[in-house]
């Protein structure tokens, strides 16, 4: 069974939920099966959700099924990974994602998120 069975696909219908309403930082990867950078970085993907599991949640948004929430989110090229808090983009990466640069946001924001469990600021 391949690893990415964790990973939520992101429709209309689930974003506000999924995404916005999350009590944890999110992590969405923007895609299109056209494009080849979207498989080398479903690894770096598959490692985000090991070290930071349980902490962080890893969407997967196809542009091409969901133009809406890409024209809302300016979404013009991919691979595109955005990182959301508190229902805002706090980080933007377009092309293929360095792994270090990523953690370094993520352990910023799920540090932030633990130490204010009550109040989750990022």
């Amino acid at each position: 069974m391949s690893p990415h069975h964790h990973f939520i696909d992101l429709t209309a219908e689930n974003f506000q939920t999924e995404v916005i309403h999350s009590p944890i930082p999110v992590v969405v990867d923007c895609w299109a099966s056209w494009c080849m950078p979207f498989y080398k970085d479903n690894l770096l993907l598959d490692k985000l959700l090991q070290e930071f599991a349980g902490r962080i949640k890893i969407c997967r948004l196809n542009v091409a099924t969901a133009d809406a929430i890409a024209a809302c989110y300016s979404i013009r090229a991919v691979p595109m990974l955005l990182i959301f808090c508190d229902g805002k983009i706090v980080n933007r990466s377009i092309g293929t994602a360095q792994l270090d640069k990523i953690v370094d946001r993520l352990d910023i924001l799920t540090k932030n998120a633990e130490s204010n469990r009550r109040l989750i600021s990022c």
